[in-house]
């Protein structure tokens, strides 16, 4: 199945994985919405040249404006890593 314009929100996207997915999923057709905490950083990798960039630090500042329109899915790959304490960081990715 491609694309074929589905909007897909990634969470995590200057990572290691997100990185990977927003540009594999943008070859297969989808545009992608990465979701990052640090947007400059985002605008200078390559695999994410052809995704809408949108802040998303998690868990209280997520833009809004991400969610516009239409979405098809939601891949979170982010995870909270400032907490020291497991369950509080478990909690905010989970929630």
């Amino acid at each position: 199945m491609t694309g074929s314009s589905k909007v897909i929100l990634i969470t995590g996207a200057t990572g290691f994985l997100g990185s990977a997915l927003c540009d594999y999923l943008h070859k297969q057709g989808y545009q992608v919405r990465a979701l990052v905490r640090d947007t400059a950083k985002a605008k200078s990798q390559p695999a994410l040249a052809s995704a809408d960039v949108f802040r998303c630090a998690l868990p209280d500042d997520i833009s809004e404006a991400a969610f516009a329109g239409d979405i098809f899915a939601l891949i979170h790959c982010a995870y909270a890593s400032q907490s020291t304490d497991r369950r509080e960081a478990e909690a905010i990715n989970i929630q």
